[in-house]
């Protein structure tokens, strides 16, 4: 339902200027939530990057910190896309500070997850491997949730793409497989269709079907 959510945010904001709020707060949070969604969907590039430094800007007007990480997540993951790496990296070294100055832990851990995708893209998957490691290891033990209300389940998420790199450039290429295979499983038992689309496209129906475990490919499949 991500398109419904664009245009919901859409129509507010466009509400909200005719108007005379000046509510600038409220003005964020819309501006954040159409960010969040416009990462996924946009392919209109000006529109998107414009919309994410609104909100990064606007949040660092009015001093909300968490509201300025999610921006620069949705600015970095979205230069990742088209292969802006230069502009991620920056980005996402903003995001660091930023995450580092407050202490939120889950700006932190998006940090790490979209790291490792822009080192990917440079196939240094030791780096990725030992990224994600240390990052499944923390998730593990994190009492709060990592669940995201617009992104795919972060331990999921994590477990798929580590056992993804392993699989394509480790010594482990069985253990790589595995992590897949509980990946796959834990997608299906989340009940999250953005969850269920991130494995699906981050390797493992390709994985899966490289080994020829046509049995689990099935399963995994949508109907």
């Amino acid at each position: 339902m991500i398109e419904e959510a664009r245009k919901n945010c859409e129509h507010a904001l466009a509400v909200f200027d005719r108007s005379s709020c000046t509510d600038s707060a409220l003005k964020l949070k819309l501006l954040v939530g159409l960010a969040a969604v416009t990462r996924f969907i946009s392919t209109d590039t000006d529109k998107a990057i414009e919309t994410f430094e609104a909100a990064i800007k606007l949040s660092r007007e009015i001093g909300d910190k968490n509201a300025e990480c999610q921006g620069l997540v949705a600015l970095a993951s979205y230069r990742l896309l088209p292969g802006y790496r230069t502009a991620a990296r920056e980005t996402l070294e903003q995001l660091k500070k930023v995450a580092l100055e407050t202490g939120n832990r889950p700006a932190l851990w998006e940090h790490e997850t979209l790291v490792a995708e822009l080192d990917i893209i440079r196939s240094e998957y030791p780096s990725v491997i030992a990224r994600l490691e240390r990052l499944r290891e923390e998730l593990r033990n994190a009492s709060d949730g990592t669940a995201s209300r617009f992104d795919a389940d972060l331990r999921i998420r994590t477990e798929n793409t580590l056992g993804a790199a392993q699989w394509l450039g480790s010594q482990k290429p069985g253990t790589g497989l595995r992590r897949v295979q509980t990946a796959a499983e834990w997608a299906l038992e989340a009940h999250h269709g953005w969850t269920l689309i991130f494995c699906f496209t981050r390797g493992v129906l390709f994985i899966l079907s490289e080994c020829h475990d046509n049995h689990s490919a099935d399963i995994v499949s949508p109907s």
